[in-house]
């Protein structure tokens, strides 16, 4: 099944990753690398992280596909 899904209601990445960030400090460290500065974010905890968010976000959207 194909879904037309408004990949607008997808474009909050930083809210997504400042609410990572705050629940799970300890799950990612910044670091200097040359002039910039960079985080190492445990990937797991941040896939399982982002799942949740977004599925919630898919049901107060009314998008939710259960």
């Amino acid at each position: 099944m194909i879904l037309n899904v408004d990949l607008d209601s997808y474009d909050d990445f930083n809210e997504l990753g400042e609410a990572f960030e705050k629940k799970f400090p300890g799950k990612f460290s910044t670091l200097k690398l040359g002039h910039g500065i960079i985080k190492v974010i445990n990937s797991t905890a941040l896939i399982d992280f982002a799942r949740e968010w977004f599925d919630k976000k898919d049901h107060q959207l009314g998008n939710a596909v259960d």
